[in-house]
């Protein structure tokens, strides 16, 4: 599939459309001797190992930055932090180096242009932002961070993806997919995707939506946990959010408490084969095909603090302290937090909460606790 044509939808005269975006940028900050600078831009963002980060990227960008053109400071100097932002792009080059580099060969371009130094410190600032790793202090600093991010929810997810892998096709599959769903995972986690308002009130919901999908796209590993005694209507509620947030490369992961652990509780548990044999057969009957896996926990954190593979936890509200505890054991342990995912209590028909305690109650008629399951 042309992923390329998907995403870009690049037109016949794009290379027009670019060209004259770059003149008036240049003429509106007073440069000099910029035409013979064009070129070099075009074969940077248009060589055949770009993917993502190619002559599209840059060309969405620059109409971003247009059709908001009252909302900066400095409407001229973020056009043409944005022509730069990306010129350099090695993908054996880490920290941000690329963007750094980039900001300096914009740096000596103005330099040599005529800019005065005052501009050519705030285009080299901005630049320098969207490494999306540090705060930004200015509005312009801020809407060009939001600019770079925001061109995510345009495209088709699968179309990015892609692309992406195809600029790192060098590193292998599943080193890659655990570096980019770290950086995926941690920039959905932030408070807020957007550092303008502008952008945040229109965009916010939108991106994290498409963040998401990017992150189970890459083998996303999803993982429930529970004793899952007496499998009832709760249970099944937990495991479905997890099977319906599975992608078509994800899998799903069940912690079930072991024998020795359910031991511990102060009433009889089901065997786990039982308990794992009404699991397996509720995916096989949800969503058949899916890949998944029930593995034993022998405590109540299993490996899901110390696994670097896991990427999203699916949780009740009643128990959400322990799966934050999780994430606190996971920073300590210098791993990416997981996604948590937590769903509502569920009640029966009497307006109480379901749990397999509560159906093993002496006090818990059969009649009752048939009405509780349903």
């Amino acid at each position: 599939m042309d992923w390329n044509k998907i995403i870009s939808g690049i037109s016949t005269n794009q290379k027009e459309i670019v060209h004259k975006r770059w003149n008036s940028t240049c003429a509106a900050l007073g440069l000099t001797g910029y035409e013979r600078r064009f070129e070099g831009i075009w074969v940077a963002y248009s060589n055949p190992s770009r993917g993502y980060h190619g002559i599209a990227h840059l060309d969405q960008c620059l109409t971003m930055c247009e059709s908001n053109r009252s909302s900066f400071d400095h409407p001229d100097e973020i056009a043409m932090a944005l022509f730069f932002h990306d010129l350099v792009y090695d993908t054996h080059k880490t920290d941000g180096m690329n963007v750094f580099d980039s900001a300096s060969k914009c740096e000596d371009f103005l330099q040599s242009s005529g800019c005065n130094r005052a501009a050519i410190n705030r285009i080299t600032t901005a630049i320098c932002y969207t490494t999306h790793t540090m705060k930004p202090v200015t509005k312009d600093e801020g809407l060009v961070m939001d600019i770079d991010l925001s061109m995510i929810q345009y495209y088709n997810f699968e179309a990015i993806e892609h692309l992406v892998r195809k600029e790192y096709e060098w590193v292998p599959l599943a080193e890659y997919q655990r570096a980019r769903k770290d950086i995926l995972i941690r920039l959905y986690l932030r408070e807020y995707l957007y550092s303008s308002e502008l952008f945040r009130n229109t965009l916010e919901t939108r991106t994290k939506e498409q963040l998401f999908r990017m992150i189970t796209f890459n083998a996303s590993r999803i993982l429930v946990a529970g004793t899952f005694d007496l499998f009832h209507k709760g249970h099944r509620l937990l495991i479905k959010k997890a099977i319906l947030l599975a992608g078509r490369h994800s899998k799903v992961i069940i912690g079930l408490t072991s024998d020795e652990m359910a031991s511990r509780k102060s009433h009889p548990v089901q065997p786990y084969h039982t308990r794992e044999r009404q699991i397996s057969n509720f995916i096989a009957r949800s969503k058949p095909g899916l890949s998944f896996e029930i593995i034993p926990l022998n405590d109540p954190l299993g490996d899901a603090g110390t696994n670097p593979d896991y990427d999203i936890l699916v949780a009740s509200k009643e128990t959400e302290c322990g799966a934050r505890l999780v994430n606190k054991v996971r920073e300590r342990n210098g791993l990416c937090p997981l996604i948590l995912v937590l769903i509502e209590e569920v009640v029966g028909s009497d307006g109480k909460r379901i749990s397999s305690t509560r159906l093993r109650s002496s006090e818990t008629s059969i009649m009752s606790a048939i009405a509780i399951c349903q």
